[in-house]
C-alpha cells in the first residue's frame, strides 16, 4: 500500500447531501431535547426563504412527485438517502413549530425505513441491491441518528422498533474500513450516540463495553510508519487524512466518545453527533 494521502474526492450531489448542507443553524428554545438557541442577528433572522423552498421540494420528492433538478435516491442514509432531508424538516419544525414540517420528517423517515431489513443475526441494515449497509453516509446508521432525534418529539412504533437492531449492527466485529462516513469510526460513534440519547430511562454517559471493544478494534486498521499512525481510506487503496474516510474523521469520532457530558441545554446523544457531522 502506498503512502500517498487523500484529501477527499468529489461526489455527485444527491438530495440527502444537499439537505444536510442547507440545514438550519438555529433552533427555538422550547423543544424537549433540542439544542440551545443560537444568539446573534443570523439566529434572530432565521433561515432564508430558499431553505423552506428546498424543504418543500424534498418533501414533494419523498411523496413521489416530480421535482425539476432532483432525483430520489435509490437507497437510504444521511448523505446518500433522504435522512438528511428529514433532518432539515425536523430542524425547521424546531425553529417554527409548524407541525406539517414534523409530519414531513416522519413521512421521509418512514420512506427510509422501507429500505431497512433485519438480518439473520438481528441487526437492521439498509438493503442496496446485493449489499447491506450500516454506514452514516449510506446505510442504517445515518438513518437511525435522525430517527432517534425525531423520537424526541413524537412517538413512532415503526422507528422505535428498528433502532435496537441498528445499534446492534454498529458494534459488529467485522468492518472493512475504519473511516467516519463508511467505516468503523462512524459506526462506533453512532452506537454511543444511540446509547446516550435522552429517553424514558437514564441514558449512558460513558461508552458501553461493546463500544469500547469497537474502539480497540480500530487498531486492526491502522498502519504505523515511524512515529505516525496512518489510516487507510476508501477502498483501502491509499492512506487518507480526510474527514469522510481518514484520520480527521476517526479522531472526530473518538472525540464524541471521550467528550464529557454537556452543560444543560447542550445537545446530547444523536443530536450531539449530528451537530458535529453537519457543523451545527
Amino acid at each position: 500500500m502506498g503512502t500517498s494521502f487523500s484529501c477527499g474526492g468529489g461526489r455527485e450531489h444527491r438530495p440527502g447531501r444537499e439537505a444536510v448542507g442547507h440545514r438550519v443553524r438555529a433552533v427555538r428554545p422550547e423543544t424537549n431535547h433540542s439544542r440551545a438557541p443560537r444568539k446573534g442577528p443570523a439566529a434572530a433572522a432565521g433561515p432564508p426563504p430558499e431553505v423552506f423552498r428546498t424543504a418543500s421540494d424534498l418533501a414533494r420528492l419523498a411523496r413521489g412527485e416530480t421535482v425539476p433538478g432532483l432525483t430520489s435516491p435509490p437507497s437510504a442514509g444521511l448523505l446518500r438517502g433522504l435522512s438528511g432531508a428529514a433532518l432539515l424538516h425536523l430542524e425547521l419544525y424546531e425553529l417554527t413549530g409548524e407541525r406539517h414540517l414534523l409530519d414531513s420528517a416522519r413521512d421521509i423517515l418512514h420512506l427510509e425505513a422501507a429500505h431497512c431489513v433485519r438480518m439473520p443475526g438481528g441487526s437492521v441494515q439498509v438493503k442496496d441491491g446485493r449489499r447491506h449497509l450500516l454506514y452514516l453516509d449510506q446505510g442504517s446508521g445515518g438513518f437511525a441518528l435522525v430517527a432517534r432525534a425525531y423520537l424526541d418529539h413524537r412517538e413512532d412504533p415503526l422507528l422505535s422498533e428498528l433502532l435496537p437492531g441498528v445499534r446492534q449492527g454498529c458494534v459488529l466485529e467485522f468492518v472493512r474500513e475504519p473511516g467516519l462516513f463508511t467505516g468503523r469510526a462512524g459506526l462506533t460513534a453512532t452506537a454511543h450516540a444511540l446509547d446516550t440519547a435522552p429517553g424514558d430511562g437514564p441514558a449512558r454517559t460513558t461508552p458501553a463495553p461493546d463500544v469500547l471493544a469497537s474502539v480497540r478494534n480500530l487498531t486492526w486498521h491502522l498502519v504505523q510508519r515511524g512515529d505516525r499512525l496512518l489510516v487507510p481510506g476508501a477502498g483501502l487503496r491509499r492512506f487518507s487524512a480526510d474527514l469522510a474516510t481518514g484520520s480527521a474523521g476517526l479522531l472526530l469520532a473518538l472525540h464524541t466518545l471521550a467528550a464529557p457530558p454537556g452543560t444543560p441545554g447542550s445537545p446530547t446523544g444523536p443530536r450531539a453527533l449530528l451537530s458535529v457531522l453537519t457543523l451545527g
